[in-house]
C-alpha cells in the first residue's frame, strides 16, 4: 500500500509574501494647499502724519503640487502687496525703524489646517520703505500614511519709494514619508508567514488523513 505525502499549497502564501515585499509608500506625493490672508497697517508709523501707511496685505493662494520625499520645494503661498505713504515725521533725513512685527495666517495642506507664523519688519526713510519677511517657524503637517510635510516661510523683501510694491510670500515644503519596516524586517515577516502557514495547512491535512493500518499483510 502506497501513501502519498500531502502537498502544501503555498501559492497563496507566496503571493501574499510578494505583496508584503512590494508594499512601500511612493516617494512622491501630490497635495493641495490653501493659504489664508493677512493684513496690517500703520507700519513704521509714528502717528504724526495722520495716515494708515505703511500697509501690507497677503492674499490667499490655492495650489496642487507634487513633492518628492527628502527634496525641499519652494512655492508661493501668498500674493504680497506693500503699500507706502507718509508715515512719520523726518528729522534731518533720518529713517524710522526697523520696527518688528509678527504675522500669522491659517494654512490648509492635505486637509489638515494649522497656523503659520512669520516675523517681519518695516524700515521707512525719505527715499524708500522696505518690508522684510524674516522667514518663520517650521510647522509640521502630519498626513498619516502619506507622511508628514514641514512648511517653513521664507525670507522676502519688498521695497517702494511710493505707491505699492507687489510680489509673493514663499514657503519651503519638505516631505518625509511615513515610517515603514526595514527591508530585512519585511523579508523576515514574509518568510515567517510562509513557514507558519505551511505548518498549519500540513497539520490540518494530517489530522484529516485516515489512520495508517496497525499491521501490513504478509507478502505471499
Amino acid at each position: 500500500m502506497h501513501l502519498s505525502r500531502p502537498r502544501v499549497p503555498l501559492l497563496g502564501l507566496a503571493a501574499f509574501a510578494a505583496l508584503v515585499l512590494a508594499a512601500h509608500p511612493a516617494s512622491a506625493q501630490t497635495f493641495t494647499f490653501t493659504s489664508g490672508t493677512y493684513s496690517a497697517d500703520h507700519l513704521a508709523n509714528d502717528g504724526t502724519q495722520g495716515t494708515a501707511f505703511d500697509a501690507v496685505t497677503l492674499s490667499s493662494v490655492s495650489c496642487t503640487v507634487t513633492f518628492t520625499a527628502g527634496t525641499p520645494v519652494v512655492k508661493a503661498i501668498n500674493g504680497a502687496t506693500f503699500t507706502v505713504g507718509p508715515s512719520y515725521t523726518s528729522y534731518g533725513g533720518s529713517s524710522y525703524g526697523p520696527i518688528s512685527y509678527v504675522g500669522s495666517e491659517t494654512f490648509t495642506l492635505g486637509g489638515v489646517t494649522k497656523t503659520l507664523t512669520f516675523p517681519y519688519s518695516v524700515t521707512s526713510n525719505l527715499i524708500v520703505d522696505t518690508l522684510k519677511f524674516s522667514g518663520g517657524n517650521t510647522t509640521i503637517f502630519n498626513l498619516g500614511a502619506l507622511g508628514q510635510v514641514a512648511v517653513t516661510p521664507q525670507s522676502e523683501l519688498l521695497s517702494s519709494g511710493s505707491g505699492s510694491a507687489k510680489g509673493f510670500f514663499n514657503a519651503s515644503f519638505l516631505l518625509t514619508p511615513a515610517a515603514v519596516p526595514e527591508p530585512s524586517s519585511v523579508l523576515t515577516f514574509a518568510v515567517a508567514a510562509l513557514g507558519i502557514g505551511g505548518l498549519m495547512i500540513a497539520a490540518k491535512r494530517k489530522k484529516a488523513a485516515p489512520p495508517l493500518p496497525s499491521s501490513l499483510p504478509s507478502p505471499l
